[in-house]
């Protein structure tokens, strides 16, 4: 009987929950109808222009709209498809409801961000910072900075990052290096089928590197489990940041910038300028002098006193030109030696025929050189294919140019206008068969110098283009380039049962990164 009374319960309920259904089914449907409506309603505006349009039920339909199905890169792909499938030169597209423009034309990619410069200055404008939050610093970074200031700290900054300056920096690489490569023989891991995780190695060698080259600071990486190297190697969090509602509006991810400052976390940014500061306070107190990126800073703006311009180094332009320089010499380089490597390992025939240059070299010279290992042909080949692949760098996903004034598209009767995002998609370019052919296969040898000599100067960006190229690229490739040639002269590497083949990327954020920490055989040759 009591179960009888419990059925005849639940039976009345029914009703209740028909109707608590209904409801949730109909306020899901009126919420689908507006924000399709309000997505749409300013579609018309590129067709009115005489734009050709793609619209993003196109490619994604809108039940996807709703979800993170889709990283930024993915979505850049799917739009050159139909542009190719189309023959679009460029396209107009809404960001939500704001109009943007995509560029394919190789020769109209070379015009925005070379030949037209002074229309498209500027990288896409983000939401000022404010003073009390403490990565306010982090606007006045060279990313960020905007218009005649940007000119200036550009022009400021470019000494700094010198071949001159690098070359005076190579000895540190090499002395990080060696400490990686005692570090790693002694790992008990050593030739075991459990592998070694590399990712953390590279970590470990860039911290060391970066901080001593930058700051003056020993990490002490290759301890075990010290401080500074636990907070330096997760400094940096690879998250979206832009309206509230992206997670629920994930089209609002296309025409947001793929790699940039992320927002670091508040205690980080406090490590930065405490670590700065106290650098700066212990170099003036006891006169010491080292050859490092602070020191190249603390001479520039005692020398910029005098001059009048619109851009000074104060502490908040020092503190964001550090961060950037740490962005360029660990974030970007630690994935495109987690890739390289990869790459090496799942490819032996390529590792040896890298590791028959290096040996060359040191039979030759007797040790690492800075022209020696900029000069291996071979080794460049890797990186540059490992950088097509994966667009590891800042600029390597796509490249955002904010347009200054109406511009006039070469050819047309198209006006761009003032304040208008135009989007380049590297990445879609860098996997186009018509200038890769078979794309998806790592193959340095396709760099000969007669494919280089016939390969346009856009179809292949892994720093950007142009006067807004990426300042540090030359610095980067250094200090990969050395990272990996004393890695393969010392080991052999190779896949382990849980080494990912293809590789499996984070759902993450935007940037082409590593699902989890890659794992390799390492063996002594």
């Amino acid at each position: 009987m009591f179960q009888s009374v419990i059925l005849a319960s639940l039976i009345g309920l029914i009703p209740t929950i028909l109707i608590g259904l209904s409801f949730l089914f109909v306020t899901a449907a009126i919420s689908l109808f507006c924000y399709y409506k309000y997505a749409h309603y300013n579609d018309d505006y590129w067709p009115r222009n005489k734009v050709p349009l793609i619209l993003r039920d196109e490619f994604i339909p809108i039940k996807d709209q709703f979800l993170l199905k889709y990283r930024a890169y993915e979505i850049d792909l799917m739009i050159y498809k139909l542009m190719k499938e189309r023959n679009l030169k460029f396209t107009g597209l809404m960001e939500f409801r704001r109009p943007i423009i995509y560029v394919r034309d190789l020769d109209l990619i070379k015009a925005v961000t070379v030949k037209d410069f002074e229309y498209f200055v500027n990288h896409r404008k983000e939401k000022p910072i404010p003073e009390s939050n403490p990565s306010f610093c982090v606007q006045f970074g060279l990313l960020l900075m905007r218009n005649k200031a940007w000119k200036e700290l550009r022009s400021v900054m470019t000494p700094a990052y010198s071949t001159l300056k690098i070359k005076r920096m190579f000895d540190l690489f090499i002395e990080s290096g060696e400490g990686l490569m005692n570090f790693v023989s002694k790992n008990q891991n050593l030739g075991s089928p459990e592998g070694i995780n590399v990712t953390d190695l590279f970590r470990r060698i860039l911290i060391n590197t970066t901080c001593s080259v930058a700051f003056g600071i020993d990490s002490k990486s290759f301890e075990p489990e010290t401080s500074i190297y636990h907070k330096m190697s997760q400094t940096f969090e690879f998250q979206f940041h832009g309206w509230g509602f992206v997670k629920i509006y994930p089209i609002l991810l296309i025409g947001k910038r793929i790699v940039q400052l992320e927002h670091m976390r508040e205690r980080v940014i406090q490590f930065f300028k405490d670590s700065i500061s106290d650098s700066i306070e212990y170099r003036k107190k006891n006169k010491i002098y080292r050859n490092d990126f602070l020191n190249i800073l603390l001479e520039t703006r005692d020398a910029m006193k005098n001059e009048n311009k619109q851009i000074n180094l104060s502490d908040d332009v020092l503190f964001a030109q550090c961060i950037v320089f740490f962005l360029a010499g660990y974030i970007n380089v630690v994935v495109a030696l987690v890739y390289t490597i990869y790459e090496l390992a799942c490819n032996p025939k390529v590792q040896q025929k890298l590791r028959e240059e290096i040996s060359e070299l040191l039979e030759k010279e007797g040790k690492f050189t800075y022209e020696g290992v900029n000069g291996m042909k071979y080794l460049d080949c890797v990186l540059t294919e490992t950088q097509r692949i994966y667009s590891t760098s800042g600029g390597g996903v796509r490249l955002e140019r904010e347009c200054t004034k109406d511009y006039k598209i070469p050819g047309t009767t198209t006006i761009i206008p003032k304040g208008t995002v135009v989007i380049v998609p590297n990445h879609s370019i860098h996997h186009d068969e018509d200038y890769f052919p078979d794309p998806e296969t790592f193959d340095p040898s396709r760099w000969t110098p007669e494919f280089r000599a016939q390969l346009h100067p856009c179809a292949y960006m892994p720093f950007g283009i142009g006067p807004r190229i990426c300042i540090a690229q030359r610095y980067a490739l250094v200090q990969a380039k050395t990272c990996i040639a004393q890695l393969i002269a010392n080991f052999k590497f190779e896949p382990v049962a849980s080494t990912p083949i293809p590789m499996a990327f984070s759902k993450k954020g935007n940037a082409m990164r590593p699902a989890k920490d890659l794992y390799l055989n390492i063996t002594p040759v």
